[in-house]
């Protein structure tokens, strides 16, 4: 049914991808391994049958052909980290193609495989970050219905990603599929009775994913109802809610799941005392509870009264310097300064103290808008890492480099307007600016898309750090000349 797979190995399509190595192929179509000409990172592109080298009828296959189409629809209006990214599609000669995210780690179902169980708290993080996933994707009306292992890709920080949304149904959509791709030990008992697609059944393939992950087994719901001991006692329950035959048994919501599933492996959730002897091999009974209070009465007391002098004076210290700290400071979130305004700000818990904020001066305007140009000059150079270096340590830790290169890929060029600087009183700048992007187009080539982006910048070890904290999109008429 696949002719020649090979064909386009060395080939370069839409003058940007040159195909490396075949790396999957199905009834419809292959995923290669190519190279970004202009990025110069590996990336993955899925190519889509011709007809003429179809098996299926011609309405059968426009149908696919639709869905093909809408795949990337989805995934490029979606903006989420633990969604995989792409890049752009078109048509080489003759066969439909777009190019997305490459993952050499390979996805969850190949981990599974490697390692045949995946720890209780690494399986709660898989299933967190699915659920975001799975949260944004359902308040716009997508469901995915094909959640399962082998579509959630694994990044090189050990991050899920979801991927595979070719038979992704979209409300109000009449666009049906019989046929279906897939395995069915992950389709709750609705979706393989092809009744109306629900959010419920995602969760319901989530269920079984964990599972899967805990015990390594292949999922029969006859399995899940005789859970074993590989299974943690407190997170049997979540399976048991998550993958139950009625969806209004179900979780709400993927988040739901996942809360639960944190909770239940949350350090706080400990067992009583009675248990924890138990689990230490000591015997059962009032003795073994009571053991560690026989001491002499007075030596009890004068070790609780010395305990509870220590707690004491700890608390009163802590309370003094909490109080000096109020006096002291004001909260950001309590005072904020515009600039330039009055000097004289009164503390809300100390009227008689005044704070008296001092402003960047012109000078560390000036450095703060040369960093915010340097950002762009490494992101126009295609050196994301030095980009990234300019990023304020918080916006790091909450955005690594493999969640924002998609971005940086996804737009080729970008002229930058310095607007306006905006000193604040605890010696950040917030800069302004409008930025002219060349960036990948959602019906394919590019697009001028005119943004509106303001930057906080501030000192962190001696140099500027910058971190976005708005970003408006005006209207795709903007004018940029590389």
């Amino acid at each position: 049914m696949l002719t020649n797979p090979q064909a386009f190995i060395g080939q370069t399509i839409g003058n940007r991808y040159t195909i490396k190595e075949l790396i999957g192929q199905g009834g419809m179509g292959y995923v290669y391994l190519a190279r970004d000409r202009m990025s110069g990172h590996a990336c993955a592109v899925k190519m889509f049958l011709p007809q003429k080298t179809s098996e299926r009828s011609a309405d059968t296959y426009q149908r696919f052909l639709e869905r093909f189409k809408r795949e990337y629809n989805i995934v490029d209006a979606a903006n989420h980290p633990h969604i995989i990214q792409v890049y752009s599609r078109g048509e080489y000669q003759g066969v439909a193609y777009f190019a997305m995210e490459y993952f050499p780690a390979g996805s969850l179902d190949a981990r599974i495989e490697k390692y045949s169980q995946i720890p209780p708290r690494e399986a709660c993080l898989y299933i967190r970050q699915a659920a975001e996933a799975l949260d944004y994707i359902h308040a716009r009306g997508v469901i995915h219905r094909d959640i399962k292992p082998q579509n959630m890709l694994i990044d090189k920080l050990g991050n899920l990603i979801l991927a595979d949304f070719g038979v992704a149904h979209i409300a109000g959509s009449s666009l049906t599929l019989t046929d279906q791709p897939g395995t069915k030990i992950y389709k709750s008992p609705q979706a393989k009775l092809d009744l109306s697609p629900d959010t419920r059944d995602d969760i319901f393939s989530l269920g079984i994913v964990l599972y899967e992950m805990l015990t390594g087994n292949e999922p029969h719901l006859r399995h899940i109802h005789s859970m074993g001991p590989e299974v943690p006692a407190a997170i049997q329950p979540i399976i048991l809610k998550a993958t139950a035959d009625r969806r209004e048994d179900r979780y709400p919501s993927a988040r739901a799941m996942a809360r639960d599933l944190e909770k239940a492996l949350s350090p706080r959730q400990r067992p009583n005392t009675l248990q924890t002897h138990q689990a230490r091999g000591q015997p059962r009974g009032p003795s073994a509870v009571k053991k560690p209070l026989q001491r002499g009465k007075q030596g009890g007391n004068l070790f609780s009264f010395l305990r509870l002098a220590i707690v004491l004076l700890v608390a009163c210290t802590l309370l003094g310097a909490f109080s000096l700290l109020q006096r002291a400071t004001v909260h950001p979130s309590a005072v904020i300064f515009s600039f330039p305004a009055s000097t004289a700000v009164s503390s809300t818990t100390t009227p008689s103290l005044t704070v008296t904020p001092n402003p960047p001066s012109a000078s560390q305007q000036q450095a703060a808008t040369a960093v915010v140009q340097q950002y762009y000059l490494d992101w126009n150079k295609q050196q994301y890492q030095a980009a990234y270096s300019l990023l304020q340590a918080t916006y790091q830790q909450q955005y690594p480099l493999a969640t924002l290169m998609p971005s940086y890929q996804h737009t080729h060029y970008a002229c930058i307007t310095i607007t306006h600087t905006d000193p604040q009183a605890d010696n950040s700048i917030q800069v302004q600016v409008t930025d002219n992007a060349v960036e990948d187009a959602a019906t394919g080539g590019t697009v001028v898309s005119l943004y509106h982006i303001v930057y906080t910048v501030k000192q962190e070890q001696h140099s500027w750090k910058i971190a976005p904290l708005s970003l408006q999109r005006i209207n795709t008429a903007g004018i940029c000349n590389p």
